[in-house]
């Protein structure tokens, strides 16, 4: 998961509010996926969530995750994408660099609509 453009939180607020958005953030996808697996802060705005569950609902994550948010500024929302070991890769590198893929062409194609 990486966050929307947070550098406008911090061009518009300072940098000082942008980590409290990025700290919110956590907090908020943290009670969003509670029971389903575990977060992991992995660089910058980046994100990784792991499950064992297949069949997680990402819609249901993504609203949560907004219904959680309770920050001074708009939550810019966030892009994520999915990859399932060992379907789509047998080695870490292998599953984050699809997942990566895929949430950059998630976001690509939010930003068009």
């Amino acid at each position: 998961m990486d966050l929307n453009d947070l550098k406008s939180v911090n061009d518009n607020y300072g940098h000082h509010i942008g980590d409290e958005y990025l700290k919110e953030f956590a907090r908020a996808l943290k009670l969003a996926f509670k029971s389903k697996g575990d977060v992991f802060r992995f660089a910058g705005d980046e994100f990784i969530c792991i499950s064992l569950d297949t069949n997680l609902d990402t819609d249901t994550i993504q609203k949560d995750i907004g219904k959680n948010f309770k920050f001074e500024s708009k939550f810019n929302g966030f892009s994520f994408g999915c990859a399932l070991y060992p379907e789509d890769g047998l080695r870490f590198k292998e599953i984050i660099k699809l997942a990566d893929k895929r949430m950059y062409q998630n976001k690509n194609f939010n930003t068009i609509r």
